[in-house]
């Protein structure tokens, strides 16, 4: 082990009992250390300088703690979920992509009546104004029925 303290091995297993021998980030573990294999993670690297406190460790599963560091999918909790690591399947809500384009319609859609009102006071006439806010909600509205099929909540 690389510049660890002399009592690297003490302070290891405090933090595994302190977390009740479970992985802080998938859950995984169970009563004792021979359950799954458990390491001692640093939340503050110490090249960034971290400190080998039992404060600044925390619980990880192998792979977890390998996922963390060579920046890939971590595992979940795996008492919630299936399909743990890159490649697999998820049980999280799916993105609904529609809804985020349509409430960016409608905020670009505010952006320009509010656009076309600043430029009426430019222009002076209100009434051209209103028209032209009105005749944009009219092509939105079409917009949003042809794309989405529907008049959304």
């Amino acid at each position: 082990m690389r510049n660890y303290p002399p009592d690297w091995n003490t302070r290891r297993r405090e933090v595994y009992e302190r977390d009740s021998y479970r992985c802080q980030n998938c859950k995984a573990g169970g009563n004792s250390p021979r359950d799954i294999e458990l390491h001692a993670h640093h939340i503050v690297p110490v090249s960034k300088g971290g400190s080998h406190n039992i404060s600044n460790l925390k619980t990880l599963c192998k792979d977890c703690h390998n996922a963390i560091h060579t920046n890939a999918m971590a595992p979940t909790d795996k008492s919630r979920q299936s399909g743990l690591y890159r490649g697999g399947t998820r049980s999280e809500p799916e993105f609904d992509q529609k809804l985020v384009d349509f409430k960016w319609v409608v905020f670009l859609l505010i952006l320009w009546i509010g656009l076309i009102f600043s430029l009426s006071w430019v222009i002076g006439d209100p009434l051209l104004a209103v028209s032209l806010s009105l005749l944009l909600c009219a092509i939105v509205g079409q917009y949003i029925i042809h794309t989405y099929g529907y008049y959304p909540d």
